[in-house]
């Protein structure tokens, strides 16, 4: 459990320093699922397992685009979420890298990523009311240009806390129960039969992500082609 505690903590931190890049700062891509998982892996010791997370949650979220006034998904905070849940999930069941590591994954992964995208609505709210602390910050930081650069500065570096503090405290917040939970869960149930299921995934990240071109509907063609797709293989394959 101790193992579990200390990678959540990690997850956390490593994901909100991460998660800067979105809005905050830098903005070269490194928050992207296929960016953010593999490296969240690499904190844990299986960079592999994070590079498998982050094909998929990219290919799920790809089309969920920041439109307008729209918020997306908390792409990285997902992403560094499910790579810790799998991570703990795998190294509870006692699986190990290579061929019979990726062989549990698929068995695992599906199923972390249903269980974390309702926390994805945690991450969604604190983007947005760090967006609207930092929209009366920009009032302040309009006034401070008069006062010099090194006011004007200061103003950001506050704007780019802001992100940085709420990430990582709303991945803590949902890290460290989901993490342990996977540890618990993973382990005390037979989900062998349900391998195939990472097949239907990628069915369903690829219907989601052509659908959300064109409708606002993604999330229902995602459940529905998830469930669909996930049963059917998994039938196929008892």
């Amino acid at each position: 459990m101790s193992a579990a505690l200390n990678g959540a903590i990690l997850v956390s931190v490593a994901g909100g320093v991460l998660s800067l890049d979105r809005t905050a700062a830098f903005q070269v891509m490194v928050s992207r699922p296929i960016v953010t998982a593999p490296v969240i892996g690499w904190l844990l010791g299986h960079p592999e397992w994070g590079l498998v997370a982050g094909a998929a949650l990219e290919l799920l979220l790809i089309g969920d685009l920041p439109v307008g006034r729209y918020v997306p998904v908390h792409e990285t905070s997902l992403a560094a979420l499910v790579t810790g849940m799998v991570v703990a999930a795998l190294e509870a069941m006692g699986a190990s890298d290579g061929y019979a590591g990726l062989r549990s994954e698929m068995t695992v992964l599906p199923l972390a990523i249903l269980m974390a995208f309702p926390a994805s609505r945690v991450f969604q709210k604190a983007d947005i009311i760090t967006r609207k602390m930092n929209a009366r910050l920009f009032e302040t930081a309009a006034v401070s240009v008069e006062g010099g650069g090194a006011a004007l500065i200061r103003n950001n570096l506050k704007g780019a806390a802001f992100f940085l503090v709420t990430n990582t405290v709303a991945l803590l917040l949902t890290a460290v129960p989901l993490m342990l939970g996977a540890s618990y869960f993973f382990t005390r149930f037979a989900l062998r039969p349900f391998t195939a299921a990472f097949a239907g995934l990628l069915l369903a990240g690829a219907g989601a992500a052509a659908w959300s071109v064109t409708t606002d509907k993604s999330a229902y063609v995602f459940g529905v082609s998830a469930a669909a797709a996930g049963a059917l293989l998994t039938w196929l394959a008892l």
